[in-house]
């Protein structure tokens, strides 16, 4: 009887967290077979009346798993590690290329469009929260970039 308490106990403080940290959209785009890293993006809401602390995120697909964000200084364009994310109630937090996003390092295999990844953000709360993206093929080159500034 204690264990199916305890089991109880576990299911809803998982049900918690799955129910107040909301995930939108996670997606990853597809790299070349030698790429060493690849990001996710994603939108993350915080439905919680407190606040949420994203301190650490992993998986069993890649080595390591890490929180960047991009930003620009002296016109170099730098990715930073970010030690963890806060997220204030009814925050939304918006990961996407150029941004704030989750450095994927060393995958165990190359991905390919329609694979799906799976990470788990770790809270500091000790709970844990499931992401699992798309991997989306490559993006067509667009007007601008297959033009090489040529003009004819």
């Amino acid at each position: 009887m204690f264990r199916l308490i305890v089991l109880c106990l576990l299911f809803v403080t998982a049900v918690d967290v799955q129910a107040h940290l909301i995930v939108k959209d996670a997606w990853v785009r597809e790299a070349p077979p030698r790429a060493r890293t690849l990001a996710m993006f994603l939108q993350l809401t915080n439905h919680d009346d407190k606040t949420i602390n994203i301190v650490s995120a992993s998986s069993e697909q890649f080595e390591k798993v890490e929180i960047h964000k991009t930003s620009f200084k002296n016109g170099m364009m730098r990715m930073q590690r970010i030690e963890s994310l806060e997220m204030s109630p009814n925050e939304v937090a918006v990961m996407k290329p150029g941004g704030l996003h989750i450095m994927l390092v060393k995958p165990a295999r190359v991905f390919k469009a329609g694979d799906q990844i799976n990470i788990k953000l770790h809270l500091a709360s000790g709970k844990k929260k499931t992401v699992r993206a798309l991997v989306r093929g490559k993006a067509p080159m667009t007007p601008m970039q297959n033009d090489h500034g040529h003009s004819h």
